[in-house]
């Protein structure tokens, strides 16, 4: 896990990129995200993106989700991710089974659990879904989950967890063929975790949240259209044996985006426009607070041939940011950078995209990105 409370927000190459390269030059195209929450439990899919963010730093996103009916009342589901994405700051690999138990035409019941290499992190999950009888893209999924919770009879420092951690998870979509909408998210409850005093650890006890919520809109009149907010936010305590190396931080992530895709014979333009907000506190091992607003635009023109489309894009941020802490520091900056794609439509169910970027002011094409999707 990446220690979000000791990220540089002054370091110079990531403020003025940091959401430049996941958020917008590395995304994945409007079409492709309809093609996997279309078919989110009706198809196997795969989706790869890798993209360089620094000289020895790689922007990595893998999902693999299967769907399987064994019989006519019990579906198998697997669905892994690998997320190792610096605007996010996290790190994360997991693996998903469920099994999910049909009631009627359109309603299941399922019990989902995770596989990992160490037993205090296993999560499990009891919940609920519908699927329209006849058009599946149409589904909720709800779930409580009950993180870690062998964690106390597992973990090597002997905590105990006081506080049970719970999370609610969803994912739905629902809508017609012109409007539609997509939602996903979790709301965990904090949890506390104390430790007993020890001569080999300085740990004494911790405290979690991290949360979020996505909500899109879609409207499809021959061209496509999105209009997404997200909010996160994330709380970790952590007090030491020895309060000087204690420490306390939170986070608040409010990002807004329009994004449209425009087709016409055989070229194509996709214009967007984000808005972000971004709150960070620390206190005890570094004290600090920061505060970011960024307005990033970008247009991208590209034109079809065949099976291949080729494509160009202008990306800019405009952004200020205020630092408070060891130093005072304050700053508007913008960037600008300029792409080149070649994206390659094997057939309905396999898109392979490669893309080149540079930045104006450093010499040379700094990012190179892959993404594939693959149905099956």
């Amino acid at each position: 896990m990446f220690a979000d409370y000791d990220w540089q927000y002054t370091d110079n190459y990531f403020a003025k990129r940091f959401y430049l390269h996941s958020l917008v030059n590395y995304d994945f195209a409007l079409h492709w995200y309809d093609v996997m929450e279309r078919n989110q439990y009706t198809s196997n899919q795969f989706m790869l993106n890798v993209g360089s963010v620094s000289l020895n730093k790689l922007d990595t996103l893998v999902r693999f989700s299967l769907n399987k009916e064994l019989n006519r009342k019990i579906w198998f589901r697997a669905f892994y991710h690998k997320i190792q994405k610096h605007d996010l700051l996290s790190d994360e690999n997991e693996v998903m089974m469920s099994f999910d138990l049909r009631l009627n035409k359109s309603l299941y019941i399922f019990l989902t659990g995770n596989a990992d290499y160490d037993k205090s992190k296993v999560n499990a999950q009891l919940g609920i879904m519908y699927s329209h009888p006849t058009k599946a893209e149409k589904y909720l999924r709800l779930a409580i989950e009950l993180s870690e919770f062998v964690y106390d009879f597992k973990n090597e420092l002997e905590g105990n967890t006081i506080d049970k951690p719970y999370r609610l998870l969803w994912l739905a979509r629902f809508g017609n063929e012109k409007h539609w909408f997509y939602s996903e998210g979790n709301l965990m409850r904090a949890f506390l975790r104390r430790y007993p005093e020890s001569d080999v650890y300085t740990l004494r006890s911790q405290k979690f949240r991290n949360s979020f919520a996505d909500l899109k809109y879609y409207r499809q009149f021959g061209d496509l259209l999105l209009l997404q907010a997200a909010f996160g936010w994330r709380d970790y305590l952590d007090k030491q044996k020895h309060s000087d190396f204690s420490f306390q931080y939170k986070r608040r992530l409010f990002k807004l985006e329009l994004r449209v895709e425009y087709e016409l014979e055989s070229y194509l333009l996709r214009p967007e426009i984000r808005y972000l907000r971004h709150y960070s506190a620390a206190e005890g091992l570094r004290d600090y607070t920061f505060q970011r607003r960024e307005v990033i635009t970008a247009v991208f023109a590209g034109r079809k041939f065949h099976k291949q489309r080729w494509e160009v894009g202008y990306l800019t941020t405009y952004l200020t940011a205020k630092m408070k802490g060891d130093t005072l520091k304050e700053s508007n900056k913008n960037e600008q950078k300029m792409l080149l794609g070649w994206s390659c439509y094997f057939s309905d169910i396999a898109i392979l995209r490669f893309s080149v970027s540079h930045v104006f002011e450093i010499h040379g094409f700094g990012g190179g990105n892959m993404q594939f999707i693959l149905k099956f």
